[in-house]
């Protein structure tokens, strides 16, 4: 790491004297945007990488906290009505009395403690089975897909892209490697075809994954960002958000009789296909769109939001990752971490 950082301050410091002497125009910060957003992934962080988020939530600080959320809105005595009153409401429902009534049927003399136990088993395996989590995958990604719900994310990118200091921060370095990148683009960077140009560089395949493999690689091991996430977690801000969802979701028009059929559909055993549909029912829904969408309003406005973004923007601070993004933006491995 040292001799990276000593490397890349005395090659740094030539073409800053260089870029001085020439007097050209610094780029505008909206030449560096598109790196920022290439860097933190499609539509949100580096983290939305699902190898990095799974690294990133099975930190243990992380997963402590995850734990202690999931816990308090299961034991917070003002969520508890609507619980009762989801499970109520979920039990006379029809779909679910059919199911009930079909297990019987397959077993005529089993006794009413019998039966239970077989409802609730067939339950507990279809829930923990992979077919529902592929089932709640698909059907996440497809929630995700929504065009209001990815503008959302869009905008969680852009807050932290603006809250890290990401553009000021690749602004500078684009100074820093003026002479080498108007020699790629074409034009100098005073030049108003400099920002399209460059743009266009960007949108190579190889460049654009490269860009965000560069963040999300490192983001999963860094103790500052797991540290942040869990504050975040943990903050206040959050818990009233996440409570909020819990209660719009729940109390939407169709989510109890949805929920209720896909809980049938395990008792009966449905296909894979089959279970996935009923999933999207529950969860693809414009009821559901608009609570994730507050929801992430809210996580924005949270305090450690700020935090995390900041741990986010720290990294390019480190002169490993300065030397691989000049490798990636130019083409040539600028320096290399010892």
């Amino acid at each position: 790491m040292r001799s990276a950082a000593i490397l890349l301050v005395l090659t740094a410091i030539p073409a800053c004297e260089r870029a001085a002497a020439r007097a050209s125009t610094p780029p505008d910060p909206a030449a560096a945007a598109p790196v920022s957003r290439a860097m933190l992934g499609e539509g949100g962080l580096a983290i939305s990488g699902r190898d990095a988020l799974d690294r990133l939530f099975e930190a243990p600080e992380v997963t402590a906290a995850g734990q202690r959320l999931l816990d308090r809105l299961g034991d917070d005595p003002s969520l508890a009505p609507l619980y009762a009153g989801f499970i109520q409401s979920l039990m006379q429902q029809p779909a679910l009395l059919q199911a009930l009534l079909t297990i019987a049927d397959e077993d005529p003399g089993a006794s009413i403690e019998s039966l239970s136990a077989q409802v609730g088993e067939r339950l507990s395996e279809a829930i923990d089975g992979p077919e529902f989590d592929a089932a709640l995958d698909a059907s996440l990604d497809h929630l995700l897909d929504r065009p209001d719900v990815d503008a959302a994310f869009e905008r969680l990118a852009e807050a932290t892209i603006e809250r890290g200091r990401f553009t000021d921060k690749l602004a500078a370095l684009l100074v820093q490697w003026q002479n080498e990148l108007e020699d790629v683009v074409g034009v100098p960077m005073g030049d108003e075809r400099f920002e399209a140009r460059f743009e266009a560089h960007l949108a190579d395949s190889g460049r654009q994954a490269a860009l965000e493999d560069l963040l999300s690689e490192r983001v999963a091991d860094d103790p500052g960002i797991r540290e942040a996430l869990a504050a975040l977690i943990e903050d206040e801000a959050v818990f009233v958000a996440c409570a909020t969802l819990v209660t719009d979701v729940i109390s939407s028009e169709s989510f109890v009789s949805d929920t209720t059929d896909v809980f049938a559909g395990m008792i009966v055993g449905i296909d894979a296909e089959e279970l996935e549909r009923r999933v999207d029912r529950v969860l693809v829904t414009p009821a559901t769109e608009q609570a994730v969408i507050a929801w992430l309003e809210r996580i924005m406005a949270a305090p450690s939001f700020g935090r995390l973004a900041d741990g986010l923007g720290a990294l390019l601070d480190d002169p490993n990752v300065q030397a691989e993004l000049y490798g990636v933006l130019l083409g040539t491995p600028k320096g290399s971490a010892a």
